[in-house]
């Protein structure tokens, strides 16, 4: 069973070199997966071997992968013997992650190497190309929320309150930040934080704060959204809270995060007449406010 599997890859090296016309040569692309779900990762890893060795780097160039976003991890030297011959190569690791509802296609790819000869020392330029490698993208399951899909094994939360909240009067602003931090994903894929409006409040969001966290071996990032909440009359409010849901694919499972809401009561401030005055700041500061007043 061993011989026939070696004979069987060396039968497709032999098919891939004819192809490029470098008996020594071949290239391979190999996923941790062909199915995934919308924001899901997929390991795909981009392989060049040769049976002597390279004389110059190798170098994947740019690569774009149409409907996704392609994070570039690492390269990794390897010897890998094939029906008693050893060939030395490089191991390109990227991750692809999908952001359409639509299958995509990691692109071939041309290297252009330098490597010697079987028998001679000197390196010479080579052309080698991979296949490309179709990977199937799943739909979001029904009744999942498209707006807040994230596909993650992991989603931290925590929330930050800048002012007094035991003494707020009117024209007093409380900001509100909420931080996510989220495994196994791209800051584009973590989506913004919905705010309800809310009666004698105006809403002036702030300027969101993103940023990826990347190693040779994982990859996270974070996201923080804020809100400035200018109270406009007087008693009562509630700010209501937040639900931050992720989806586990290994687990098939929807986990969920709760924010309780806040209950303020607002006294009344004398000075009226600096409302406008704090309204027209925040204006200036923020992106076009969200308004709850009636």
């Amino acid at each position: 069973m061993r011989s026939m599997k070696h004979i069987a890859t060396l039968l497709l090296l032999f098919t891939l070199s004819a192809a490029y016309g470098q008996g020594h040569l071949f290239s391979r692309v190999k996923l941790n997966r062909s199915s995934v779900y919308v924001g899901q990762p997929v390991e795909v890893t981009v392989s060049v071997y040769s049976s002597t060795w390279f004389t110059s780097g190798v170098d994947p160039g740019n690569i774009k992968v149409e409907g996704a976003f392609t994070v570039y991890f690492r390269s990794v030297s390897q010897t890998e013997k094939i029906n008693g011959k050893t060939y030395a190569g490089v191991d390109m690791i990227f991750n692809v992650f999908p952001f359409e509802d639509k299958d995509i296609e990691f692109p071939a790819v041309t290297f252009h190497v330098e490597t010697p000869d079987e028998g001679d020392y000197k390196g010479k330029p080579k052309t080698v190309r991979t296949k490309p490698r179709k990977i199937k993208v799943k739909p979001i399951p029904p009744g999942y929320d498209k707006a807040a899909w994230v596909v993650t094994t992991g989603l931290w939360v925590n929330e930050r309150w800048s002012g007094n909240l035991q003494n707020v009067k009117i024209g007093d602003v409380l900001e509100r930040r909420i931080d996510r931090t989220v495994s196994n994903t791209v800051s584009e894929l973590i989506p913004p934080v919905v705010w309800d409006s809310v009666e004698n409040i105006a809403l002036y969001p702030m300027r969101p704060e993103v940023m990826n966290q990347k190693t040779k071996t994982d990859i996270s990032a974070s996201r923080t959204d804020g809100m400035r909440y200018l109270f406009l009359e007087e008693g009562e409010v509630t700010i209501p809270g937040q639900v931050f849901t992720w989806y586990n694919p290994y687990r098939k499972r929807l986990y969920k995060k709760t924010l309780k809401a806040r209950t303020i009561n607002v006294l009344p401030n004398p000075d009226l007449g600096m409302l406008k005055t704090v309204r027209d700041s925040l204006a200036m500061m923020s992106t076009p406010p969200q308004s709850g007043e009636e």
